[in-house]
């Protein structure tokens, strides 16, 4: 017998295995196994599931300071093992999506409306230090599911289906993860979408992937952009010109896009600094550049109906940001960091644990070293 290391959750073990020696005394043949020649890892699933799900929610750093509390200090919770381990799953779940969409057995209850929430996120690059690269990022939702819950009523998505891409191939993969998204959110060619975007070229063209495969496509320029692009504008210029912003904002507001145009071309008008200028024409800009989908928002909030990813938004942050903060220093593969979102994808759609269930065994002891 030979005992051959393995790697649990908690601690490590000293397996016993068989060795073999011919009992032939001409044949020199034997085989002396270990536990990685049998299993081609000597990991157990457990805990590259743990590495993975800390390092795609934490900096490795902080994963193995958190798993060493957990665990003690252990040489296999390296952050180099919790990194490679991290980008392994990542790239590996994407099979399972894909054969999971391909189910149609698996497929929810068809649904009338989908909310479709698009938008970027910057991420510091590794290959080109000192710049960003972006990353799309998108979150599906029937509209029962958003609840209001607690004292404060705080609006919460129940369930929900997250989708997000890094790689650089013309949006294929974005579109490809966003259909599937709302498939697992139960559209069909019955359902109609309601996109909500930044108003980027990008997230319209990403959003316009789905309107083959369903009823129709409502698109509206997200509120929660406008009223932060508002925001911003104001606080660069003087305090004498928030009146004409606001009248704009108030025009914006009651879907009157042209005459939100022809409030700041007045107020351009009026503007010497060609700094000043400069900001009014890029806001106007904004506006006519998305005036086709500019809604009356006054109205679709009074009938209840979703105009703003406001409550979205936060998701889109816990699901992108919070990952990948500007603040922090480290830089970023565009692999690793689409592996670490669809990872994150998987967890906050609720998908992690049945992947693990029905997969991960069959996936990762043929792959993780």
């Amino acid at each position: 017998m030979k005992q051959s290391n393995f790697q649990h959750v908690f601690s490590g073990h000293k397996v016993k295995l068989q060795k073999w020696i011919c009992s032939n005394s001409s044949c020199k043949w034997q085989s002396t196994p270990s536990f990685y020649d049998k299993f081609k890892t000597n990991l157990s699933p457990e805990l590259i599931k743990i590495h993975a799900e800390l390092g795609s929610q934490n900096t490795y750093r902080k994963s193995k300071e958190m798993l060493a509390l957990m665990m003690g200090e252990r040489r296999i919770n390296n952050k180099s093992r919790i990194h490679r381990n991290t980008n392994i799953v990542g790239e590996h779940i994407e099979t399972y999506i894909l054969n999971t969409v391909a189910d149609e057995k698996k497929l929810p209850e068809p649904a009338e409306i989908i909310i479709l929430n698009v938008d970027g996120v910057h991420i510091h690059d590794d290959e080109n230090r000192g710049h960003n690269f972006e990353a799309m990022v998108a979150k599906a939702y029937k509209p029962e599911n958003l609840k209001h819950i607690g004292k404060n009523n705080r609006p919460v998505i129940t369930k929900k289906h997250c989708a997000g891409s890094a790689k650089k191939d013309k949006q294929k993969t974005m579109k490809e993860r966003v259909i599937e998204a709302c498939k697992l959110e139960g559209m069909t060619e019955k359902t109609t979408i309601i996109a909500l975007s930044d108003g980027a070229k990008n997230c319209w063209n990403i959003i316009s992937a789905v309107m083959s495969l369903c009823c129709c496509v409502c698109c509206i320029l997200d509120w929660f952009h406008i009223a932060k692009y508002i925001t911003v504008v104001k606080a660069q210029l003087p305090e004498i010109h928030a009146d004409m912003i606001e009248i704009a904002k108030t025009e914006l507001w009651f879907g009157r896009a042209n005459n939100a145009i022809n409030t700041l071309d007045i107020l351009k008008a009026t503007l010497t600094s060609k700094n000043e200028i400069s900001k009014i024409e890029n806001f106007s800009k904004y506006i006519k550049d998305n005036k086709s989908n500019i809604v009356n928002y006054n109205d679709r909030q009074e009938k209840g109906l979703v105009f703003t990813s406001n409550v979205a938004e936060s998701t889109v942050e816990h699901y992108a940001s919070a990952r990948f903060k500007k603040k922090q220093k480290m830089q970023w593969k565009r692999a690793n960091a689409h592996g670490v979102l669809q990872i994150r994808a998987s967890i906050i759609s609720g998908d992690w644990n049945d992947f693990w269930g029905k997969s991960a065994n069959d996936i990762f002891i043929k792959h993780v070293v």
